[in-house]
């Protein structure tokens, strides 16, 4: 069994590309028991990028999440994060604990790289909304600042932590990512099997 190689270096990624504002009209949105909103989200990558605007304040998505707790509903204002996963449920996606997670990279080559997480694509098709509300929440009020933990990508997709990427998106903040030099399939398919990791069900 050769040695495996593992990469600790840390660099910055920078966008190379300007993308094009584009204006989204949210007209009578139902909104659980709040009276049909109409809303105008501006955005540079997502609508309602900004974390102050309506469309993604904390206090915006937990109203919506009454009607539809999945951030990837396509009737959620945010649901163009979903774009371009990679189908997999929530219970299908591995989690891993600190341990096993230091297990796995001691296998593997990676970089740690701090990014904009909207260069990231998720792997999973569902992400709870009230969680990642609550996570904006606890940033904004200065209780938990979830962009200062780290999440585990490979092949511009995010493998564990899409909870976390989901608020720093919408927070619209660098994060720090585990980058395993490997496609996300490949990383998936190990993960499925490998010792210590676990599994969760939307929402737990």
């Amino acid at each position: 069994m050769s040695t495996p190689i593992i990469v600790s270096q840390e660099q910055t990624v920078q966008s190379s590309w300007m993308p094009s504002i584009k204006t989204l009209a949210w007209g009578a949105l139902a909104l659980g028991t709040i009276a049909s909103v109409a809303a105008i989200c501006y955005s540079t990558t997502f609508p309602g990028a900004d974390a102050q605007g309506m469309c993604t304040s904390p206090k915006y998505l937990h109203e919506f999440s009454k009607d539809e707790v999945d951030l990837c509903s396509e009737i959620s204002p945010v649901h163009s994060l979903c774009m371009g996963n990679l189908g997999i449920p929530r219970l299908e996606m591995p989690q891993l604990n600190s341990t096993t997670l230091e297990m796995y990279l001691a296998e593997k080559a990676w970089v740690k790289e701090l990014v904009n997480p909207s260069n990231l694509i998720p792997a999973q098709i569902e992400m709870h909304t009230p969680t990642i509300a609550s996570m904006m929440d606890e940033f904004i009020h200065g209780i938990w600042d979830p962009c200062k933990n780290r999440i585990l990508t490979a092949g511009g997709y995010v493998i564990d932590g899409h909870h976390r990427w989901a608020a720093c998106t919408l927070l619209d903040r660098t994060m720090e990512i585990l980058n395993i030099q490997d496609t996300a399939q490949n990383v998936l398919s190990e993960l499925a099997n490998f010792q210590g990791v676990y599994h969760l069900a939307m929402g737990e």
